[in-house]
């Protein structure tokens, strides 16, 4: 092989390179924000239940209850 030749074939070669870690890091930020975004929703859910005072947690699970209660059928002896 010439000089020349491989004077290009080792520029290709670079620049072929270049532009694989260019692609691979393009993929690993997509996919790193993909991932920070479903854990920013899960997280934001969570803390939402801390917002409630303890009064308004136990009236919403009583209301639960009755919610529930009229939509269970009664057993009858």
């Amino acid at each position: 092989m010439s000089p020349k030749k491989k004077e290009v074939w080792k520029m290709k070669t670079r620049v072929y390179k270049q532009q694989k870690k260019e692609e691979y890091l393009v993929d690993k930020c997509a996919h790193e924000d993909t991932q920070n975004a479903s854990m920013t929703i899960k997280n934001t859910r969570v803390r939402a239940s801390h917002n409630f005072s303890q009064e308004k947690l136990e009236s919403r699970r009583a209301g639960d209850r009755a919610k529930y209660a009229t939509q269970t059928p009664t057993e009858t002896s």
